[in-house]
């Protein structure tokens, strides 16, 4: 199965701060999905992420110092291991407008 990859073209739009397990937004902690292009990076432990739907679904582990690509509009869930630390680093086009923090409402689709 082939890694996604990030499309070219693609600007920076949001980092997520640095989480951990005992850190973890409720939101990150459930299934949810995002509606842009986004990457998760670990610093440290490692992260389970795992696809819950889609053609290719992935269930890997993402080791401190690798990275992982999360398409949009793919339902997912991440596991990360008691001593991990990670952030999320979002994508949008360049000609598209910045887009705000999520809303709590919003619990299963985010940037």
């Amino acid at each position: 199965m082939a890694e996604p990859v990030l499309p070219s073209g693609l600007v920076e739009a949001r980092h997520a701060p640095l989480f951990g397990l005992g850190s973890l937004p409720e939101l990150l902690a459930e299934s949810h999905r995002t509606t842009v292009w986004a990457e998760l990076f670990v610093q440290k432990g490692s992260v389970r992420y795992i696809d819950l739907e889609g053609e290719s679904q992935r269930d890997e582990v993402i080791d401190a110092g690798q990275s992982a690509v999360i398409v949009p509009g793919v339902e997912h869930r991440i596991e990360p291991s008691t001593d991990a630390e990670f952030f999320v680093q979002f994508y949008r086009e360049p000609d598209a407008a910045t887009f705000p923090l999520p809303a709590e409402s919003a619990r299963h689709s985010g940037p």
